[in-house]
């Protein structure tokens, strides 16, 4: 009988287009797209392989037997993996990871490789004896895998929905409901048609538009244009020392405006830090240049915290140790991000460093005392202050008495003790109050 093609026909156009999107218009290093472009490229095959399969049945009597055997096992195969790989999406999505569910998830798929190289010898689960496709006493478990696959992701959308954004939440639950479905139109109401993987098609497109747009594709693009501005001002400046000072504040202003966006909740935070640490590095005896070169450099001190997934940055609940351990390494990220940017001097180290403490227990270096770059210390003090001081959440900010004690009581051990003396006055002297408030207006004005 000759199958009804022209639906996986249909899919194979989709599947092709949603590949060259891909490639055209995202930054594959970014791990979710790299899993859904798998993803796409094994639903790609295992409809090329159902058209196989469709030819080989409908005209059995004209090929021989091994062709119709050995597509349909291929083919059962593929479809498999591509449930497996539907769940790495879904946890990828949400950076979560499950060492039971990889252990659990490869074990099925391989027990249903297994039985289907034992079939190729006993017919256990089909055969085509007499030409003729018949299904073996075990062809039930050709199921196996896509069912406990699609339960998976089905506990998973259930159990942890507040880590899903809400578009996410619909492409995976339409991933589940048009596998079910497609399955049992295809089994009970049309089974002369192929519809399974047209529909699976529908559900990855869904999926197409739950992608984020990797903040670094437009990170990238400020980056070389923050370049490209230096440059330019570059063949206007008299003399070399004065380069930095000619790098034009609006883009360095506009990165650290698409910084601060990545969180809801710190709004404004980069450029009081910035304000906080120019009026330490004055008080400290800094002159106006190098505090300026300060406060240029503290506005990128977050640069990082582009590449932390929303879900985990502006996640409400208490961070799971690897969540944590995610936000963490938004110092790395930010130092190599600025690592090619030559024309901010000592950007880096306050990018990297700003987190490391006087007691050499802080992150990423576990660096101590004078180790720590003195820029960083400085911005250290600052990050923190604003961080205390500011709203979370989970919390109004914290009243200025209650910060003045922290600061006592870590100094020496989080900072570095001269500069919190020095911080302490001016907090003693309500500066830092006055810097805090002309912030809040400016950003009312703008909003």
């Amino acid at each position: 009988m000759l199958y009804n093609i022209s639906f996986d026909i249909a899919s194979l156009f989709i599947y092709i287009t949603l590949l060259f999107v891909l490639a055209t218009e995202y930054t594959l290093k970014e791990k979710t797209t790299r899993v859904f472009v798998v993803l796409v490229s094994l639903l790609l095959a295992g409809a090329v392989l159902d058209i196989l399969t469709a030819v080989t049945i409908s005209y059995a009597d004209r090929l021989p037997e091994i062709f119709n055997l050995l597509f349909n096992t291929v083919f059962f195969l593929v479809s498999s993996l591509c449930m497996y790989v539907a769940v790495r999406y879904v946890f990828q999505s949400v950076r979560l990871k499950s060492r039971l569910n990889d252990i659990l998830t490869t074990a099925v798929l391989g027990l249903y490789a297994v039985l289907l190289v034992a079939n190729i010898f006993t017919g256990i689960i089909f055969s085509f004896a007499g030409r003729v496709y018949t299904h073996g006493p075990l062809f039930a478990l050709n199921y196996l895998m896509p069912v406990y696959c699609l339960v998976v992701i089905a506990v998973v959308l259930l159990s942890r929905r507040k880590m899903f954004k809400k578009r996410q939440i619909i492409s995976d639950v339409m991933l589940v409901v048009l596998a079910i479905t497609g399955t049992a139109l295809q089994m009970f109401v049309m089974p002369d048609v192929l519809l399974n993987f047209f529909m699976y098609s529908v559900s990855v497109t869904l999926m197409m538009f739950s992608l984020e747009t990797p903040d670094y594709r437009e990170l990238e693009y400020l980056r070389k244009n923050l370049q490209l501005e230096v440059e330019k001002q570059m063949k206007t400046a008299v003399e070399e020392k004065n380069r930095s000072e000619r790098l034009s504040v609006e883009v360095i202003q506009t990165l650290a405006q698409t910084i601060d966006a990545k969180d809801e909740y710190t709004r404004g935070h980069s450029a009081r830090v910035a304000a906080y640490s120019r009026v330490l590095a004055l008080e400290i005896g800094w002159n106006e240049a190098d505090a300026t070169r300060l406060y240029n450099n503290a506005l990128l001190h977050d640069i990082g915290k582009i590449g932390i997934p929303d879900a985990v940055l502006n996640k409400p609940g208490k961070l799971t140790p690897d969540e944590y351990k995610q936000i963490q390494g938004h110092t790395v990220i930010g130092y190599e991000i600025l690592l090619n940017v030559p024309d901010l001097p000592g950007v880096t180290p306050v990018a990297r460093s700003h987190h490391e403490r006087w007691d050499g227990l802080g992150y990423p270096d576990g660096l101590k005392e004078t180790q720590i770059p003195l820029d960083a210390r400085i911005v250290s003090v600052a990050d923190a202050y604003d961080a205390m001081t500011s709203r979370r959440v989970y919390r109004e900010g914290l009243p200025k008495e209650y910060v003045r004690e922290e600061f006592v009581k870590y100094k020496g051990k989080q900072f570095d003790p001269e500069l919190t003396d020095v911080f302490i006055s001016l907090l003693d002297s309500g500066v830092l109050e006055r810097i805090r408030d002309e912030a809040v207006a400016a950003d009312e004005r703008q909003v």
